[in-house]
């Protein structure tokens, strides 16, 4: 009998960001037979400190039994970029860098106001908050750092913290050899899905012919109300004695892929799209312009988005 050393690291990352086609990136990816996901999409260990705790050898155990060692393991977990715990991200790469050392590391990136306006919309959608965009942009924008730090845990506060792409991304790169880490675009996976996803395959280094038939379909689409406003996590989260059942009669792996799909059906898409108003976007413009630019140097990429063009 031939002994097969047990694999215990990972060889890629996608650190985000949240409201930029992870979902679609993650059903895409998964189906490359030469890469191994796990079954739900958001399993995040550097950036959860219980699972953290238990230790790497656990949460592979936990997340990946089924995976082949000549597979190329991987995650995607949007908290890696910004974690709603209020762990630092500085923290997190650290921790990545400590365990991991040699991980590639992916982001996919939105234009930053459509991606604000998206996180938004999931805020409404799942009862989060009440108030209208601009409102909250004009709160957040009239907050300082200070201000904000004790908001840090609630989306409503985080919806342009999160677009700040090159403070989010900076503690990587701080870590990291640059090689090691490749930006994309959701607008490119959207309207380059083959090229987009053959520039992934050749940077985690597998077969890049293998691309799936229904590449450039959209898993996810958003929208600001919920088909069943009960089932929105913002309401779920109050029953504890409902979380509690769920997690003593479903299996770890059941659970989270149960949960993703719940989060894709109970999206209600939106009849139309609601513009923003342009006096606010152009404020927005001018919010992001300094982080967009020092985007671009760190990652040695230009952005595609017109509104910094």
């Amino acid at each position: 009998m031939i002994f097969v050393p047990k694999k215990m690291t990972l060889d890629f990352l996608t650190v985000g960001a949240m409201r930029a086609g992870t979902t679609t990136l993650h059903e895409l990816l998964k189906q490359h037979p030469d890469i191994y996901l796990p079954v739900g999409k958001e399993v995040p260990f550097f950036a959860d400190d219980t699972a953290y705790a238990q230790g790497l050898e656990k949460y592979l155990d936990n997340n990946f039994s089924k995976a082949q060692a000549e597979q190329k393991w991987g995650t995607i977990s949007p908290s890696y970029m910004f974690n709603l715990s209020g762990l630092p991200t500085s923290e997190v790469a650290e921790r990545i860098k400590r365990d991991v050392p040699d991980v590639k590391l992916i982001a996919i990136l939105r234009n930053p106001i459509e991606r604000a306006y998206s996180h938004y919309k999931f805020a409404v959608r799942n009862g989060f908050t009440t108030k209208d965009f601009q409102s909250s942009v004009d709160e957040i924008l009239a907050m300082d750092e200070t201000a904000l730090a004790p908001h840090i845990t609630e989306h409503e506060y985080t919806y342009l913290a999160r677009s700040n792409y090159a403070a989010c991304l900076q503690p990587y790169y701080d870590r990291f050899d640059p090689a090691n880490i490749l930006v994309l675009f959701t607008e490119d996976l959207e309207s380059q899905p083959v090229q987009t996803l053959q520039k992934i395959y050749n940077f985690i280094g597998v077969d890049p012919s293998l691309v799936p038939e229904n590449a450039g379909k959209v898993f996810h689409k958003g929208g600001s109300k919920a088909r069943v406003s009960w089932l929105s996590p913002g309401n779920l989260v109050k029953h504890r004695h409902f979380r509690k059942f769920i997690r003593a009669v479903l299996p770890y792996h059941v659970r989270k892929r149960i949960e993703m799909w719940l989060l894709i059906w109970n999206t209600k898409p939106d009849a139309e799209e609601n513009a923003i108003d342009p006096t606010l976007r152009n404020r927005l413009v001018d919010y992001f312009r300094g982080d967009v630019a020092r985007l671009e140097q760190l990652s040695g990429t230009q952005v595609p988005w017109q509104d910094w063009r």
